[in-house]
């Protein structure tokens, strides 16, 4: 294989690469003095303004006196007395409440005495397991079986 394509891995779909340093510079160059424009053009219009404030204290010669309270005089009328009024019966009748019906008592009945067992003897119980694992006996002896194969088809090396 030549050595030039081995270099170029393109296959000549892309340009070759060229550099671009020297137009990334000018950009960079170009975006600083603008930024800088901006900031000084910003801090030339905004002009803060030292504000000044003129306290003048006045002090009276004289006290004045208070001022003098008129108090109006107020009539008292005697409250209207209130009207009597009649009211009519109602016309729907409300029916009396009944007392509750008496509940009745429940019938005690005699029950016989229930015959003395003895308790339950204990549940017998074994250390060793003998439940049915046809699962796992399978599966162990698949693992056996397909090691047992292997190592007959593959040749003894000499």
């Amino acid at each position: 294989m030549p050595k030039d394509l081995l270099k170029n891995d393109s296959f000549g779909l892309l340009p070759e690469p060229e550099g671009r340093w020297g137009s990334f510079g000018v950009s960079m160059v170009t975006n600083i003095i603008i930024m800088t424009l901006l900031i000084l053009f910003t801090a030339a219009i905004h002009k803060v303004e030292k504000q000044k404030y003129n306290e003048t204290l006045i002090f009276p010669q004289e006290v004045p006196p208070p001022p003098k309270i008129v108090v109006p005089k107020v009539k008292v009328f005697a409250p209207p007395q209130p009207e009597v009024v009649k009211l009519t019966p109602p016309k729907i009748v409300v029916p009396k409440i009944q007392p509750p019906p008496e509940i009745p008592k429940p019938v005690k009945l005699d029950q016989p005495d229930q015959p003395k067992l003895p308790p339950a003897p204990p549940k017998a119980t074994s250390a060793k397991c003998r439940g049915s694992r046809p699962r796992s006996m399978e599966t162990t002896r698949m693992a056996f079986s397909t090691v047992a194969l292997t190592t007959r088809m593959i040749p003894a090396a000499n």
